[in-house]
């Protein structure tokens, strides 16, 4: 059995992001880094909200 599918049936579970700076606030130069890192962070919300339901 999966972890996600323990995790569910217990009805509870940990998603863990690291993330860096560069996902809140752009730098100079990073425009793609930065782009990625957001997308990321947004993938991951929505992933958790998801989840959740």
């Amino acid at each position: 059995m999966s972890r996600r599918r323990r995790q569910f049936l217990r009805k509870r579970g940990r998603l863990v992001m690291i993330e860096s700076v560069c996902a809140q606030r752009g730098r100079p130069g990073r425009r793609v880094h930065s782009a990625a890192k957001g997308a990321m962070e947004s993938a991951t919300r929505s992933l958790a909200r998801a989840w959740h339901r």
